[in-house]
């Protein structure tokens, strides 16, 4: 896995964190309390995945970066099944589906990963040469350049997405807005 798509899952998890956290802090107790446990995680895992140099737990990390897309969509179906769509309030879909991209970006890539690292140290598919080429692939990095323009273009996308979705929860509604101040108000 190259820095470049390290750095992507990372900055990934920390977006979602960001937003489960943000939707967290507006959700009933027994909502909020496991979104804020797996913000809280994705915040952590997308923190030693910038500073490792491999991506860390990747089996787990799948795992976690499934639970609360497993979570939205049972909520889905429990207010589908018993006609109460306001079970729904607390998440709302601008902020959720946008959390649950990046939660499904993380999910894919460690997924993929973990299916390649499979088939190198598999001796049948060594044979065809697919693992040289796997390894020689995974062991060349970027340039300096071209590592920092993936990073740009990263924060770009991750930032066009996690900002409206944070707007979209309670804590981005009750936000004072930009250029006002904290309770002074001045006639002028």
């Amino acid at each position: 896995m190259t820095a470049i798509t390290r750095t992507w899952l990372a900055m990934a998890a920390i977006a979602a964190g960001l937003i489960h956290v943000a939707l967290g802090a507006g959700a009933p107790l027994a909502l909020g309390v496991p979104l804020v446990a797996i913000a809280v995680a994705e915040m952590a895992w997308g923190a030693a995945a910038v500073v490792k140099d491999r991506a860390p737990f990747p089996n787990a990390a799948l795992l976690g970066a499934l639970a609360p897309v497993a979570l939205w969509a049972g909520m889905i179906v429990a207010a589908s099944v018993s006609g109460t769509p306001e079970l729904l309030a607390p998440l709302p879909f601008l902020a959720m589906g946008s959390a649950t991209l990046f939660s499904l970006f993380v999910a894919c890539v460690l997924a993929v990963h973990r299916r390649r690292a499979m088939r190198a140290s598999d001796p049948a598919a060594g044979s065809s040469g697919a693992t040289g080429t796997a390894a020689r692939r995974s062991s060349s990095e970027p340039s300096v350049g071209r590592y920092l323009l993936g990073v740009l273009a990263g924060a770009a996308v991750m930032s066009a997405l996690t900002t409206p979705a944070l707007a979209n929860t309670h804590a981005g509604q009750s936000a004072v807005p930009h250029g006002t101040s904290h309770g002074v108000h001045s006639d002028h």
